[in-house]
């Protein structure tokens, strides 16, 4: 039986990618959890929640226009023929420049965002967490761009050498930075790793992936990514405000060390939604690829999907505490456990 009539051969990249962004998905969730007990260690309460805000803000204004980007880019790259830069490249600059314009707005309206924000409110502070929201607008969509090149192998690596140095950074800047290491070690190595993961895909993989699908390239045209956006978009952004925008709504409301708890629940939840919406985006490459069998690889997607997920919901359940270390929000701060 030749290639095109093997009915198990079409899913091998469907789940090939898949299985890497779950495994990626599996990687973060653990060197994050690592991360967030070093952070616990090394930094008090209140300066582990401003550091949780000034991230979740960062992800949000980022992430205003990079969302709606993933479901495009998983959809045209593979198709997009000799466009293929150039379509990545529109991706990442509308990103950047949607995220930019929003942090700009949010900083110059911060006494409206509570007491949590006003860290920023230094010229130096602003200038670098508007720097953090563009690197962090390229680094949500330089992911999607692998997946759509079938190259998702090389993003669980990436992210795997990232929290390393996150980590590492994290514990370095404790002594020096308390009030703002957490930000840092999270901000610099996102701009770090920008560079040899964009060199994979400009340099290597994108010509390769011209090459490869020259005969089946449909390079699409402004107009039909338009439409793909209009119809995409809106629910994107309902997954955005559930994701980045109640955090940073809740972080305005409540103190640093109330806000800390929330977010490691809520950060646990939005983990396991990403393993599902892992094996969509692969899901959605390969439908680019091939139309035919889009209908027997969803059905195979969402079966891999149910049998890893499930498991997990359950046995988050079954370990999470009954109830929360009494601690209130006005309690004097913990002494810090750091050297230095």
């Amino acid at each position: 039986m030749g290639p095109a009539e093997d009915p198990a051969r079409p899913a091998q990249p469907l789940f090939r990618n898949g299985y890497a962004l779950m495994a990626n998905t599996g990687i973060t969730a653990v060197l994050g959890m690592g991360y967030w007990l070093l952070a616990t260690r090394f930094y008090t309460p209140e300066e582990f929640g401003s550091g949780q805000a000034l991230i979740t803000a960062m992800r949000l204004f980022a992430s205003l226009t990079a969302l709606g980007f993933v479901g495009a880019l998983a959809r045209y790259i593979p198709i997009a023929g000799r466009r293929t830069a150039d379509v990545i490249l529109r991706g990442y600059g509308m990103a950047a420049a949607t995220g930019g314009v929003a942090a700009i707005g949010f900083l110059l309206t911060l006494p409206m965002w509570g007491e949590i924000y006003s860290v920023l409110g230094g010229l130096g502070h602003g200038l670098f967490f508007l720097g953090a929201v563009l690197v962090w607008s390229v680094f949500t969509l330089q992911d999607v761009a692998l997946t759509g090149l079938r190259q998702a192998v090389w993003v669980p690596v990436n992210n795997l050498v990232f929290g390393l140095v996150k980590m590492g950074l994290l514990v370095a800047l404790a002594g020096s930075l308390p009030e703002g290491g957490i930000f840092v070690s999270w901000v610099i190595p996102t701009a770090i790793a920008l560079i040899p993961v964009n060199f994979l895909i400009f340099g290597l993989q994108v010509p390769k992936h011209v090459r490869e699908t020259a005969g089946e390239a449909r390079p699409p045209g402004l107009r039909e990514m338009g439409r793909f956006l209009a119809g995409d978009f809106p629910g994107t952004l309902s997954m955005l405000a559930i994701v980045y925008l109640v955090p940073v709504l809740i972080a305005a409301r409540v103190g640093e060390a109330t806000f800390g708890r929330f977010s490691m629940a809520h950060t646990l939840g939005c983990m396991i939604e990403l393993l599902a919406m892992n094996m969509a985006i692969s899901l959605t490459v390969e439908g680019s690829f091939d139309r035919s069998r889009l209908a027997a690889n969803a059905r195979q997607a969402l079966k891999r999907a149910l049998l890893i997920i499930t498991p997990i919901i359950g046995v988050a359940c079954l370990a999470a505490p009954s109830s929360w270390p009494s601690s209130a929000p006005n309690s004097p701060p913990r002494a810090r456990r750091c050297c230095g």
